[in-house]
C-alpha cells in the first residue's frame, strides 16, 4: 500500500484531486512547486479522509482561495503532525476559527502557513488552551494579517513566528499568554506602545525578536532583576529600544550584573547557551531530505529544539553587545583606576612607615628621625581617617560599587563577594596594626 508520495519539482497543473483523501495508508504527501491551481479540497478535512495521514505540504503552488473550514473537523485529519505551506501566495482568506474548536487537529506539532495572502485578524481561538492540544511550533509570517496580537494559552506552543505581517496594537493582551513559549518572532509590523512590565511573564521564553517595529520607551528594570526575563534570554532584539535604554547609566549598570550574558557568542548570529539547539539546525541544513528529517525529529521530540535553532540564526542578537557596553564604560574604568591610585598610595605610606618602624626597632635611629617617625605615623593615621570615611560613603554608595564589581567581573579578575565590601573591611584591618604599631612606639 501507498505510504508515501512526493510529487514536487514538476509541471502538474489543474486542480488538487479530492480522491486522494481515500488513500487510507497514505503517511506523507508532497505536492510543492507544481502547477496546481483552484482551490483546496474541503473533501480532504472529511470524517474518514486520509486516516494514517502525518505530514502534508503544498509550498509554492498556485491555489486560490482560503484554508477550508472543513479541514477543522473534530473527525478530519486525526493524525496530521505536520501542515507545511510556504510561498502559495495566492492563498488568501482568514483563519478559520474551526481550526482551533475543540477536537480539530489534535496531534498537529508544526503548522507553517508563510508567505501567503492570509488576512483578517488572529482569532482569540487560535490561543485558547483546547485548541491545537499539541502544536508546538505556529509560523504565520510573511502574511497579510492584522490587528492585536492575543494571549497564546495553547498547551505545547514553544515556538511563534509572525514577522513580517501587518499586526499592530500593544503587546499587552500576548504579554499574558500561558503558553510555554521558548522562541518568539514578532519582527517587522507596526507594534506600538511599549515593552511590559509584567516581572514573571513568559518565563520560560529564550528568545525575543522584536526589531523593526514602533515600539516606545526603554527595556523595564524588572527585566533585569534575578529570576525575570534577562535572566534566562538567549537572544534579544527589540529595535530602537536597546539603545535608549543602554544610554541610560542607571539602566546599563543594572545590565551588567548580568554576568550571563557575557558568554554569548560575539558573532551575533548564534548563542552558546543554545548548542542543542544550533546543532539540530545545523543538521537540517545539511540534511539532503529535510522533509524525511523533520519526520524523524517529531518521532523524537526535537521539533522545539529546530524552532529555536532557526529563529537564532535569523535574529540580530542584542545581547551579544553587553560584555563590549559594560567592558567600555568609562564611568566604571575611571572610578576603579582612582580606587586602585588611592589604595596603592595608602599601602606606599604604610610601607614607608613599617621601613620606619623596622630601624627604631634595632636601635639606628636618632630622636629627631623619630619624632619624624611619629609625625609620619600621624599622617597614616589621618590617611586612614580619610580612607575609612570614604570607604564607608563607598558602601552605601550604590553606583560607585556596582562599577567596581561590573568591571571586575568584565574582566574576570575578582569575584563580586571579594568587591563587595571594599575598601572598608581592607581599611579597617590596615588601621588596626598601625595603630598597634603607633602605641607600642610611644
Amino acid at each position: 500500500m501507498l505510504q508515501s508520495l512526493d510529487v514536487s519539482d514538476n509541471n502538474f497543473t489543474g486542480t488538487l484531486p479530492a480522491g486522494l483523501a481515500s488513500l487510507e495508508q497514505l503517511q506523507e504527501l508532497t505536492l510543492s512547486t507544481n502547477l496546481f491551481s483552484g482551490e483546496l479540497p474541503a473533501a480532504w478535512g472529511a470524517p474518514g479522509a486520509f486516516k494514517q495521514l502525518t505530514y502534508l505540504e503544498f509550498s509554492s503552488i498556485d491555489v486560490t482561495g482560503g484554508l477550508p473550514a472543513a479541514w477543522g473537523s473534530p473527525h478530519g485529519f486525526q493524525k496530521i503532525r505536520v501542515l507545511y505551506c510556504q510561498d502559495s501566495v495566492q492563498l488568501g482568506g482568514t483563519l478559520p476559527e474551526s481550526w482551533a474548536s475543540p477536537g480539530a487537529f489534535p496531534n498537529v506539532q508544526e503548522m507553517i502557513l508563510y508567505n501567503s495572502s492570509i488576512g483578517g485578524t488572529i482569532s482569540a481561538s487560535w490561543g485558547f488552551p483546547d485548541g491545537f492540544p499539541k502544536l508546538q511550533r505556529l509560523n504565520l509570517g510573511s502574511s497579510s494579517l492584522q490587528g492585536n496580537i492575543p494571549a497564546f494559552n495553547n498547551a505545547a506552543l514553544a515556538g511563534l513566528d509572525l514577522d513580517d505581517c501587518k499586526l499592530n496594537g500593544s503587546l499587552d493582551m500576548f504579554w499574558r499568554s500561558s503558553a510555554p513559549l521558548q522562541a518568539v518572532s514578532l519582527s517587522s509590523n507596526h507594534i506600538s506602545g511599549s515593552l511590559p512590565d509584567v516581572p514573571g511573564a513568559l518565563s520560560e521564553l529564550t528568545l525575543l525578536n522584536l526589531g523593526d517595529n514602533q515600539m516606545t520607551g526603554t527595556v523595564p528594570l524588572s527585566w533585569l532583576q534575578e529570576g525575570n526575563l534577562l535572566s534566562h534570554f538567549s537572544v534579544l532584539d527589540v529595535g530602537d529600544v536597546w539603545q535608549r535604554s543602554v544610554d541610560l547609566t542607571g539602566w546599563r549598570q543594572q545590565l551588567c550584573l548580568q554576568t550571563n550574558l557575557y558568554d554569548l557568542d560575539v558573532t551575533g548570529q548564534q548563542a552558546k547557551l543554545l548548542p542543542d539547539e544550533r546543532q539540530s539546525w545545523e543538521s537540517y541544513e545539511n540534511s539532503s531530505n529535510a522533509n524525511a528529517n523533520i519526520s524523524v525529529w517529531l518521532q523524537e521530540g526535537m521539533l522545539s529544539q529546530w524552532t529555536l535553532g532557526y529563529l537564532v540564526q535569523n535574529t540580530n542578537n542584542q545581547l551579544t553587545s553587553v560584555k563590549d557596553i559594560c567592558a567600555n564604560d568609562d564611568s566604571s574604568r575611571v572610578l576603579l583606576i582612582v580606587w586602585l591610585v588611592f589604595g596603592g598610595a595608602c599601602l606606599f605610606v604604610l610601607g614607608v612607615y613599617v621601613c620606619l618602624q623596622r630601624y627604631k626597632l634595632h636601635g639606628s635611629v636618632q630622636p629627631v628621625l623619630w619624632r619624624h617617625l611619629l609625625h609620619v605615623c600621624k599622617a597614616v593615621e589621618a590617611l586612614y581617617e580619610v580612607c575609612y570615611g570614604l570607604g564607608g560613603l563607598a558602601f552605601y554608595y550604590y553606583d560607585l560599587i556596582t562599577s567596581i564589581i561590573v568591571l571586575a567581573q568584565v574582566w574576570g579578575k575578582w569575584p563580586a563577594s571579594a568587591l563587595g565590601h571594599f575598601p572598608g573591611p581592607f581599611c579597617y584591618n590596615w588601621h588596626h596594626c598601625c595603630l598597634s604599631w603607633y602605641l607600642q612606639a610611644i
